[in-house]
């Protein structure tokens, strides 16, 4: 601070005592102006620095909402993905259902045709076995037949043949 008592003072119209203290008055005002402009440009230094950490701090904001943004797009995607997963698990289980269903249905099938195929193979076999059978009794009954007629014929030219001996042996006499 520049005052007009400096050329008064600089006349040395004050006592010793009192130059003095305004000597130290003036070496004090230097020191706190030197002091103050020490905090200006802390204060400066301190400005940048709060410039760069707002900076810093609207650059991590947007990290953060580019990353929340990208977890969302992520997040979504992922329940994309597994409701597909469980809409193409459904279909998939759908066609096995389906194709476990005609399979077993055609084993079934194949089963029933093969055991009724059996059963008319063996009707058949017993049937012609029966026809054999029946042949055979016949055959059988008509041999037995023609024997007994033969037999028969045989004791009646037996008996007509002893007849014509005894008669031809009376005649004989």
């Amino acid at each position: 601070m520049k005052s007009p008592e400096r050329p008064l003072f600089q006349k040395n119209i004050f006592s010793q005592e009192l130059n003095d203290k305004f000597n130290d008055l003036q070496v004090a005002i230097t020191a706190e102006e030197n002091r103050l402009q020490e905090l200006y440009g802390v204060g400066h230094e301190l400005q940048k620095m709060a410039v760069i950490i707002e900076s810093q701090n609207e650059r991590e904001l947007r990290f953060n909402a580019d990353i929340a943004e990208k977890e969302a797009v992520a997040k979504q995607r992922l329940d994309d993905l597994q409701s597909e997963y469980t809409a193409k698990n459904s279909e998939l289980q759908a066609e096995y259902d389906i194709y476990s269903k005609k399979l077993k249905l055609d084993r079934t099938r194949e089963a029933e045709e093969y055991q009724y195929n059996l059963t008319r193979s063996r009707e058949k076999e017993n049937n012609a076995w029966e026809d054999e059978k029946t042949s055979r009794k016949a055959a059988l009954k008509k041999m037995e037949e023609i024997a007994s007629d033969l037999l028969l014929e045989r004791k009646t030219k037996g008996i007509i043949s002893s007849a014509l001996n005894t008669r031809s042996t009376k005649f004989r006499l």
